[in-house]
């Protein structure tokens, strides 16, 4: 694991810099690896997990009714045309990929699932 601190940029500072040619990503390297290097480098990330097909039949989309506050947000362009383009109710499917995240948070910081979470994993 690398010993270099999180840098934060915006995305008007990371387009700068690509446009500098600050770009450090090995993109002939990453062409080249195989699927087989691509699971193995997984496997050995203690940080990430293969989603194998039993995952997917297993998962399940939640919808939470819970109360919802109408705020402003700033999202990706190419985020927001994926949302989108899987028809109508996009705004839902935004907050449930966020709900998830939080509820994965908050199993590693050690909470148990309520109820109404743990049907996400069913």
């Amino acid at each position: 694991m690398s010993e270099t601190h999180t840098v934060r940029k915006s995305q008007d500072e990371i387009q700068r810099d690509l446009a500098e040619g600050a770009d450090r990503t090995d993109w002939d390297r990453l062409r080249e690896m195989t699927d087989a290097d691509i699971g193995r480098a997984v496997r050995d990330d203690p940080d990430a997990a293969l989603l194998d097909e039993e995952w997917f039949r297993a998962a399940r989309v939640v919808r939470p009714s819970g109360e919802k506050e109408q705020i402003s947000i700033r999202l990706d362009k190419e985020v927001l045309k994926h949302f989108r383009a899987e028809g109508e109710g996009y705004q839902t499917r935004i907050n449930d990929v966020l709900r998830a995240y939080v509820l994965v948070q908050r199993m590693k910081e050690g909470e148990e699932p309520s109820e109404r979470d743990s049907s996400a994993f069913r």
